[in-house]
């Protein structure tokens, strides 16, 4: 969703592609050089050099491409999680719950969501964010979800 994307820049680099964060993660979507060479390779970018993710359409097209491929993981865990046994969770439910996961492994890591994910739970999405014992990711998601929101409220067809 592009709006997502949107509000995830936002809370990554408040739309500056220069961004540079204090542990090297460069451009709009604060894309670390190690991450955008490993994508760089997965989307057929060659050459790839760390001065191009100050470029704002390839950090786009590497960070949602990276969001996207967390997010896939996620919603197939999520409908392990939450499928025949909680019949009355949507589809599009479960996809939202497969977002913030994303988002939160986008800003955690995904092995340590997956931790949490068996620590807590995902039956309450709400609770489980609460739960998060990283202050910076559980502020994360709610920060970048908070701006979803507000945008789809603002750009609603």
């Amino acid at each position: 969703d592009p709006l997502l994307v949107l509000a995830l820049m936002l809370e990554e680099s408040r739309y500056d592609p220069d961004a540079v964060s204090y542990v090297g993660a460069r451009g709009l979507t604060q894309i670390m050089p190690s991450t955008g060479r490993e994508i760089a390779g997965r989307i057929s970018i060659n050459p790839f050099f760390t001065e191009m993710l100050f470029q704002p359409e390839l950090n786009i097209k590497m960070g949602t491409w990276y969001l996207g491929s967390i997010a896939r993981r996620f919603k197939k865990r999520v409908q392990d999680n939450l499928g025949n046994n909680h019949s009355h969770i949507t589809k599009s439910d479960r996809d939202y719950v497969a977002m913030m996961l994303a988002v939160g492994a986008y800003n955690g890591g995904e092995s340590r969501v997956k931790r949490w994910m068996a620590k807590y739970g995902i039956q309450d999405i709400d609770e489980f964010v609460e739960n998060i014992p990283i202050y910076e990711t559980r502020r994360y998601i709610k920060k970048v979800f908070d701006s979803y929101e507000m945008y789809k409220a603002i750009y609603k067809d």
